[in-house]
């Protein structure tokens, strides 16, 4: 694992941002405007894109410096392919470096020990990348999905960024048409 020096000096510039704005509290406001900013340097960007197939789902890890400190990912996936709904237990960002980001929160109206959720959708926004759109969420209100929609713009690549590495976590994923959730173990990002 890269230290903080050791990083690209564009990543090292928005973790050194990101960090400064995470004490004592992180500010997601600004977390996510500094994340919007740095994802629209699709110059410096384009290289890590190229690498992820736009036919498929794909992501790229480009920062993870301590397991204390956030973590920064490349993801995309293609035309009309939804993320299950999920948490992340650690306060995230994420930004559009181009195309359509369709992100869907999630208010947990219950949730019981034998796995069933109800669950109701709370807002659903298409973030775009010319708008510098962002979004950011901490736990537990942190129930999400997110993707492309068919119809909905071009599929995005985006950046993510979790306050934490999202792997030391136990997450929640839901399934909405069987109204049921079950948790998932730290490391264990989907099933």
């Amino acid at each position: 694992m890269p230290n903080l020096a050791e990083l690209d000096s564009p990543v090292r510039s928005l973790l050194e941002e990101v960090l400064s704005s995470s004490t004592p509290q992180p500010n997601l406001v600004r977390i996510g405007q500094v994340l919007a900013d740095f994802a629209r340097d699709t110059d410096y960007l384009e290289h890590h894109m190229a690498k992820l197939d736009p036919a498929s789902f794909g992501q790229r890890e480009l920062a993870r410096t301590a397991d204390d400190e956030p973590v920064l990912l490349l993801v995309h996936r293609p035309e009309g392919v939804m993320s299950k709904v999920h948490s992340h237990s650690v306060w995230v960002a994420l930004a559009p470096i181009t195309g359509t980001e369709t992100h869907r929160q999630f208010e947990v109206r219950s949730r019981t020990p034998d796995g069933a959720a109800d669950l109701r959708l709370r807002e659903e926004r298409h973030l775009d990348a010319s708008s510098s759109d962002f979004v950011t969420m901490a736990p537990p209100e942190d129930v999400h999905d997110h993707g492309h929609v068919s119809g909905i713009g071009q599929p995005a690549f985006i950046l993510v960024l979790t306050g934490k590495p999202q792997v030391q976590f136990e997450r929640q994923q839901y399934d909405l048409s069987m109204s049921t959730w079950q948790s998932l173990a730290p490391g264990v990002m989907q099933v």
